[in-house]
């Protein structure tokens, strides 16, 4: 069945999944087709954050459920400053 994720500004996508896929399995489909790393997501149905060990039919998601994705962007490696010499 297909799936719909809802990100920021307006972005939409489908996914299909099984019936018993875990929301990680999920997750791992959305970094496989999309690059987005399986740690910056967070999945939210019906105004709950989706658990990585639950599964489609625990969580009621049905064909063409709409999910929300929101995606944790990583701080900014800091970079040492470099002392030169005059």
């Amino acid at each position: 069945m297909d799936v719909i994720f809802e990100m920021q500004e307006e972005i939409s996508f489908s996914i299909e999944t099984g019936f018993f896929d875990t929301v990680l399995e999920i997750k791992e489909k959305i970094e496989k087709y999309r690059d987005i790393p399986v740690s910056q997501q967070t999945l939210i149905f019906n105004g709950k954050v989706l658990e990585d060990d639950s599964d489609v039919e625990s969580s009621r998601i049905f064909q063409n459920s709409r999910i929300r994705l929101v995606v944790q962007t990583r701080e900014p490696e800091k970079i040492p400053a470099i002392m030169t010499e005059d």
